[in-house]
């Protein structure tokens, strides 16, 4: 949802979206049902890829022992398995989603949407709707219910209980043919005025994306192609030299298969 949001965003340099202050029950239940659903796809894709973390901290731990620096373990560190979590990122899900739930059930029974304000946020962006944060369609939308049940999802899923993961139905847009990440890129510029550095790491991200998935209509961009670009960009090497520095994401990914001892970035 996070990512939708921020597709959103950019898609609206492009579209100016008009203010709604009414949202109809279907539209309603569309995008409860959205938000239940995504929260969970996440979670199956955590429970499948990992959280990204175990290898950050296994790196730290061989610097401190390199270092001779003494560090106590709250969880017995093995690595991380070949499928699924390792012992420690288990852990940490299962402490998150607990202290979660707690705080959402106590939202839930005093009726303080305030606990859900940024999930609304990236929920009406995914949705390209410009709801009146004032008016009472916002405060029916609230999404709080859909929210904690998905918590109360995955903290049965973290027990080991087998989990129905609903389809996530893309919202449907009429965009214009012309609003590529390219466009909604100059757009965001334009409109934000970014520092000069800011500007330019856009800009190099931007080309690397689209040099390894063309110049894509935002609406097109999906999970997998940032996931594809993720780990592209974790397997290039880091030291790069002669024709390496200008060469293209896919030419250096081909070059880190063929070469997996060099580091990666």
């Amino acid at each position: 949802m996070e990512f939708d949001g921020l597709l959103a965003k950019a898609e609206s340099l492009v579209h100016a979206q008009p203010l709604q202050t009414h949202l109809s029950e279907r539209e309603i239940e569309q995008m409860a049902t959205y938000q239940f659903a995504s929260i969970l796809q996440e979670d199956e894709e955590v429970h499948c890829d990992g959280t990204g973390s175990e290898e950050l901290f296994q790196s730290i731990k061989a610097q401190l022992h390199d270092a001779g620096v003494a560090h106590q373990q709250q969880v017995p560190a093995e690595g991380k398995p070949a499928f699924g979590l390792s012992d420690r990122e288990m852990l940490r899900l299962r402490e998150g989603v607990e202290g979660a739930i707690a705080c959402g059930k106590e939202a839930l029974a005093r009726g303080d949407i305030s606990f859900v304000r940024e999930e609304l946020t990236e929920l009406l962006d995914a949705f390209r709707v410009n709801l009146d944060r004032g008016s009472k369609a916002y405060r029916q939308l609230g999404i709080l219910g859909s929210y904690v049940r998905a918590l109360e999802a995955i903290e049965k899923r973290n027990r080991g209980e087998a989990i129905e993961i609903p389809r996530v139905i893309e919202p449907k847009h009429n965009v214009a043919l012309g609003s590529t990440l390219s466009a909604a890129l100059e757009g965001w510029k334009k409109a934000k005025r970014p520092r000069p550095t800011i500007a330019y790491e856009f800009d190099h991200a931007v080309r690397r994306f689209i040099k390894l998935h063309g110049d894509l209509c935002i609406v097109d961009i999906k999970r997998s192609h940032v996931r594809q670009f993720r780990e592209a960009l974790q397997a290039i090497p880091v030291r790069r030299s002669g024709a390496l520095r200008g060469a293209p994401l896919p030419d250096l990914v081909e070059r880190a298969k063929a070469h997996p001892d060099v580091v990666s970035e």
